[in-house]
């Protein structure tokens, strides 16, 4: 299914048709996207007599935080945050969740919204920073805009609390916890953090 121009395409969907009055149901027992499986896939249009028709798509998946980098890296979402995810490295697994309302006649005005749901994951952001452990929360998205808060993970041996968000086509991350300073001396070289302790 090609449901929206530049978006990877849902593929080896197994699915029934129902007709109901003017509604049109599709429920998938197996689909993928990028190789992630995905699950609860029902897509319908409410009224085929409609003049302006929509298709109506939601879905699940769980799989590896790698696909789901594909995935945004793939999309359209990609050049409009300067493939910020491009390069990232991710170890672990999440929840994809996808909902898309497609006016069939006006494909153009689609509009993706979904989220992905970070589960105990490592990923390296950037090569001259230390990976981010243990991240767990929520990273929303739409067909133009990426955005998370309150994301947890470890770095810089502690806590910390992680906030995403795009900002005019860039995207701005801010980060707040607690770091321990020998964490911090063996990513920073430079004298005045090797005169700190605690």
């Amino acid at each position: 299914i090609d449901y929206a121009p530049g978006w990877p395409r849902i593929e080896n969907v197994t699915a029934d048709i129902r007709f109901s009055a003017n509604r049109m149901e599709v429920r998938s027992s197996s689909a993928s996207i990028l190789g992630a499986q995905l699950a609860r896939v029902q897509a319908v249009i409410p009224d085929l007599t409609h003049h302006y028709e929509q298709l109506q798509v939601t879905g699940e998946a769980e799989g590896p935080t790698a696909e789901f980098m594909r995935f945004i890296d793939a999309s359209p979402v990609g050049a409009k945050i300067e493939r910020f995810t491009e390069g990232m490295e991710a170890q672990g697994r999440g929840r994809l969740t996808l909902k898309l309302t497609l006016p069939l006649r006006e494909m153009a005005k689609s509009r993706v919204a979904g989220s992905y749901q970070f589960i105990a994951n490592r990923l390296r952001v950037d090569s001259d920073l230390p990976p981010l452990e243990q991240v767990e929360g929520r990273l929303d998205f739409t067909e133009a805009s990426v955005q998370g808060q309150n994301i947890a993970a470890q770095l810089f041996g502690g806590p910390a609390s992680i906030a995403v968000s795009t900002q005019g086509g860039a995207v701005a991350v801010k980060a707040s916890g607690r770091a321990s300073i020998d964490a911090l001396r063996r990513t920073i070289q430079h004298p005045f953090v090797r005169g700190l302790s605690g």
